[in-house]
């Protein structure tokens, strides 16, 4: 509108602080606990807070979300404003489901948990690196129209192969808890 102000300078500022620099220090904090403490793979499958092949349903607010990490903000906000091309207010809400997992990561203290010899730690400490990069999934395939260079990576890390050709297969639409397999 003719009310509001635009630059350049402050779209790419909110962008880095926002997006890619929330998303990547996301990112890098649980890929890298995931490489240390495991070797990089998944060792565990979803514990009770999050069941594999449960739907996340972007098209209602009752889709199943794993100790509300992402945030039911997100299931009504994203596809409603992808609806009216309110492509701001859709990458608010992602932006702050990275806000939310980000919180759920640090609250949990992961850290903590992977100098423990305790067996029941190191399954914590798996089922919140599971549950982080599960979420982190689900955000970058809803963030790969917007930065698909950096989502493709990201895609490639987790292990899944070729995000474009999951696109085009129309397989960034219906979006799963515990799709990340062990392994």
């Amino acid at each position: 509108g003719q009310d509001g102000s635009f630059s350049f300078d402050a779209l790419w500022q909110r962008y880095n602080s926002d997006l890619a620099n929330g998303y990547a220090n996301l990112v890098s904090r649980t890929l890298a606990m995931i490489q240390k403490n495991f070797n990089g793979e998944f060792t565990a499958e979803l514990g009770d807070q999050a069941k594999a092949g449960e739907s996340l349903v972007l098209e209602t607010t009752d889709f199943l979300i794993p100790s509300n990490v992402i945030g039911q903000t997100l299931a009504k906000t994203y596809p409603e404003s992808l609806t009216d091309y309110d492509f701001g207010t859709a990458l608010a809400a992602v932006s702050a489901s990275i806000t939310s997992v980000d919180k759920y990561f640090s609250d949990s203290t992961p850290w903590k948990l992977a100098n423990s010899i305790i067996q029941a730690d190191r399954e914590k400490l798996a089922e919140i690196l599971y549950l982080s990069a599960d979420s982190i999934r689900i955000i970058t395939a809803l963030l790969y129209p917007v930065i698909p260079y950096a989502t493709s990576k990201v895609w490639t890390q987790l292990g899944l192969g070729d995000i474009e050709a999951d696109a085009k297969a129309g397989k960034l639409k219906d979006l799963k808890w515990g799709v990340l397999k062990p392994g």
